[in-house]
């Protein structure tokens, strides 16, 4: 074989026009030549024909209920490591902090928010009675507040889902039936990438898509894991429609690059790296199967 470095010219070559050409359907997509919807944090932001319209998305409901799920989430994450030893006066002095903070609360919470507040409020007192944090009185905390949290997911979600869909109506209501067809969706999450996310969901609905497993069957829907800002969701939605077109150009298909393209390649290997005896007990082997071998 050549040696490698010899054709490092060529990979350059090939990384510089890649940028160019995702810059400049980048810059189409900032247009929008083709009509795009980018769903980023409370804000829903749509590009079409040169302009830029946005609509908010989450209701000051929706962030307090999300707040009150939050507080035996934040006292667990911090109450546990603090676990079967004496508080100290400084965590004691926390303590009393967070327990007015939620008495100012809790006149404003709904029924389940209430409940909320109450059970984590008793855990609150008790560590505070007996100067010290109990583990069981931590799962007890959770079990008491994991139906009432249930029920204001299911509010949060029902909102958020009815202002998304109001506010998709009014942005995209004078769309031609072409200009639908060619609407891209970017939904932003700045966590993890999470199965059944709400916004994706509603969008895979609208648009009759069934995207399948991960990146793979996304077309028209993209997920930005991690991402907080349309700078970013422009970029995976350019890198996206470009390596589309390349895959159907040269693969054959358009979801081609959307897998891993040494993926079929590596479950050979790793077949025959970790190839079963006889006995059915696997073993890690270093070397290609042979013919004939066990």
């Amino acid at each position: 074989m050549r040696d490698p470095q010899s054709l490092l010219p060529l990979d350059e070559w090939f990384r510089l026009r890649y940028a160019m050409r995702r810059e400049s359907i980048r810059k189409r997509l900032l247009e929008g030549a083709d009509p795009v919807l980018i769903r980023v944090e409370d804000e829903l932001v749509f590009l079409h024909d040169q302009r830029r319209r946005s609509e908010a998305i989450h209701p000051s409901d929706y962030h307090a209920w999300k707040s009150i799920c939050h507080v035996p989430l934040a006292t667990y994450i911090w109450l546990s490591e603090l676990t079967d030893r004496p508080i100290t006066p400084e965590d004691a002095g926390r303590l009393r902090h967070l327990v007015a903070d939620i008495d100012a609360a809790r006149p404003k919470a709904d029924p389940p928010g209430r409940a909320i507040l109450d059970a984590t409020r008793g855990m609150l007192r008790s560590c505070l009675e007996l100067g010290v944090v109990q583990s069981d009185a931590l799962a007890r905390m959770a079990t008491e507040t994991r139906h009432p949290m249930h029920t204001l997911i299911e509010y949060a979600t029902r909102t958020e889902l009815l202002v998304l869909d109001d506010a998709v109506q009014r942005l995209t209501r004078d769309l031609t039936s072409d200009e639908w067809s060619r609407l891209y969706v970017v939904v932003c999450a700045n966590h993890q990438a999470r199965y059944k996310e709400s916004t994706k969901l509603y969008f895979q609905r609208l648009l009759g898509e069934d995207h399948g497993q991960g990146a793979q069957g996304e077309r028209r829907i993209v997920y930005s894991e991690s991402a907080a800002s349309e700078h970013e969701a422009l970029d995976l939605l350019a890198t996206h429609v470009f390596e589309r077109e390349l895959a159907a150009t040269f693969l054959g298909s358009p979801d081609a690059l959307q897998r891993d393209l040494q993926g079929d390649a590596a479950t050979r290997v790793l077949d025959e790296l970790f190839r079963a005896h006889p006995d059915g007990s696997r073993a890690l082997s270093r070397g290609p199967a042979r013919e004939g071998a066990p």
